[in-house]
């Protein structure tokens, strides 16, 4: 269960720093599917989908996730996440988590409170809830992604680290991301143009040095990930994009860029 979720958190809190939420790089219909491999074998499928709201006149993100095939066998998985983000900020209101890993269940929900920089947490599971004290910019696990798409990749220079902080489990993780640099990578897609990084977890006052985890992020105005890779103590984890649709800005391959 914690080497999935591990793999959630980096996936949902990819990219920058300095957001400018006045050219959102997303719209409602966005919908992203996701290819998890393990070596050579498809465990799972991840999604995540932007609706609006017309209640709250919120974004409204779903993300699911399932295991596929052997894995869902002897490790089944069932996630299912929503979380309703301000269209300014680009911050969520509130979120839902309800998840099935292995036989371990978790079903809660948060309720933002920007004004006091507190979350309440309601464990439906054990019917109970806490309060718990955030930094102003904490997202959750799903709102990480697109908060962090506003990001500008402008100014960014070899070995930059991008901190920035995620709530999860009544606890905020604070993350960073390492810039590795640009590099054009093979996809079923073609040949894309990417921008490249290290997650890290901040531990004390330094960040893990530890650049098994890397990171390719499309470098044009969609910023979405195409792909994440993991070294393992026995084989590897890659999540590939397989499918989009509803995209804000064109998708285009290197080949298509110069042309």
């Amino acid at each position: 269960m914690k080497k999935y979720t591990i793999i959630i958190l980096i996936f949902s809190t990819s990219l920058f720093a300095q957001p400018s939420t006045n050219n959102t790089p997303f719209k409602a219909g966005e919908w992203l599917k996701f290819e998890l491999h393990y070596g050579a074998l498809t465990a799972g499928y991840s999604s995540l989908e932007v609706k609006h709201d017309t209640v709250s006149d919120l974004f409204l993100v779903e993300g699911k996730g399932w295991t596929v095939g052997m894995f869902k066998w002897f490790f089944k998985v069932e996630d299912n996440y929503t979380t309703y983000l301000n269209k300014e900020t680009l911050l969520p209101e509130y979120f839902k988590r309800d998840v099935y890993e292995g036989g371990y269940t978790i079903k809660r929900e948060i309720d933002f409170d920007r004004d006091l920089d507190s979350a309440k947490v309601f464990d439906l599971k054990y019917d109970k809830d806490t309060t718990i004290v955030i930094t102003p910019n904490t997202g959750d696990m799903i709102s990480s992604f697109y908060y962090a798409r506003s990001f500008s990749a402008d100014t960014l220079k070899v070995d930059d680290l991008l901190p920035f902080d995620v709530f999860m489990d009544g606890e905020i993780f604070k993350f960073a991301l390492k810039f590795l640099g640009r590099e054009t990578i093979d996809t079923k897609f073609g040949k894309i143009k990417c921008l490249k990084f290290s997650p890290r977890v901040q531990g004390g006052r330094v960040f893990k040095d530890d650049e098994s985890v890397m990171l390719w992020v499309t470098d044009d105005r969609n910023k979405i990930p195409i792909r994440i890779q993991s070294a393992l103590r026995v084989g590897s984890i890659k999540v590939d994009l397989d499918a989009f649709k509803g995209l804000k800005y064109p998708f285009r391959t290197h080949i298509e860029l110069n042309k």
